[in-house]
């Protein structure tokens, strides 16, 4: 199988709506067929044959720890600035009025502008970012 943009295998676009589908390649956020969304999905069993799985655990704590997941055509050329990897906090009390044991809330404002959108915000701007 020949790699894509960022050297990962296992993972193709899927409309739910008319169920196209294909290997992803190339950035499409809307169906070819139907201008419906497309979504990712990850072929968990390839994808854990990857080299770069048995590297995560070692690379720097934050959002491109996982860049072979992500629309990144050159990963080399991102300029990371700490996006991602802010804490989860136990929310027991609202757990419990929500009748559920083990309820965490991810606190986003230890992105570095201090907003939940540094996440989004970076994955999106990737692509032409990292333009080769």
């Amino acid at each position: 199988m020949e790699p894509t943009p960022s050297g990962q295998h296992g993972i193709r676009l899927h409309c739910d709506r008319c169920g196209y589908e294909e290997e992803y390649r190339r950035l499409l956020t809307t169906c070819p067929q139907c201008g419906w969304v497309t979504m990712p999905q990850y072929d968990l069993a390839a994808l854990r044959q990857q080299p770069w799985t048995a590297q995560v655990a070692e690379r720097e704590r934050n959002l491109w720890r996982y860049r072979e997941l992500l629309p990144v055509r050159h990963p080399e050329a991102l300029r990371p600035m700490g996006e991602g990897w802010t804490p989860l906090f136990r929310a027991e009390r609202l757990g419990a009025k929500m009748g559920l044991q083990n309820l965490y809330i991810k606190d986003e404002r230890q992105n570095p502008s201090g907003s939940f959108k540094d996440r989004q915000a970076a994955v999106a701007i990737a692509p032409w970012w990292s333009r080769g």
